[in-house]
Parts: C-alpha cells; sequence; structure tokens
C-alpha cells in the first residue's frame, strides 16, 4: 500500500529506548547501543543517570 501512513513510517528512525522518532537533534545517535538508533532526550537523560552515579550514590543530583 504506498501512500499508506503506516507504510511511510518504515523509513523513519525510532529510538530503541523510548520510541520517538528522530528528528535530527544534534544530540541523537543513530547508531547508539549496538547499532539501535537512540533520540537525542535518551542520550542526555543516560548522560545525567551517568553522572549522577559516578560518585557512588544516585542521589538525583550532579555532584560536582
Amino acid at each position: 500500500m504506498v501512500g499508506d501512513e503506516t507504510w511511510l513510517a518504515f523509513d523513519e528512525l525510532h529510538c530503541v529506548m523510548c520510541g520517538r522518532v528522530l528528528d535530527g537533534d544534534p544530540d541523537e545517535d543513530p547508531t547508539g547501543d549496538v547499532g539501535q538508533p537512540i533520540c537525542g532526550q535518551c542520550v542526555r537523560d543516560r548522560e545525567v543517570f551517568e553522572a549522577d552515579a559516578a560518585d557512588g550514590e544516585l542521589a538525583g543530583q550532579l555532584d560536582g
């Protein structure tokens, strides 16, 4: 069914973590983890989580 929106959706890359369509966000990673695309928001969330955990405690804040 050419022209069907469902068919066209297969041409878009979707974030493997949240399902968002990758839209050109400069932080998105089309190769992501093990070749799976990750949107910019999930990349930022992951970086904040890693920075929070870096001090050995998940406190919900970044310790400088």
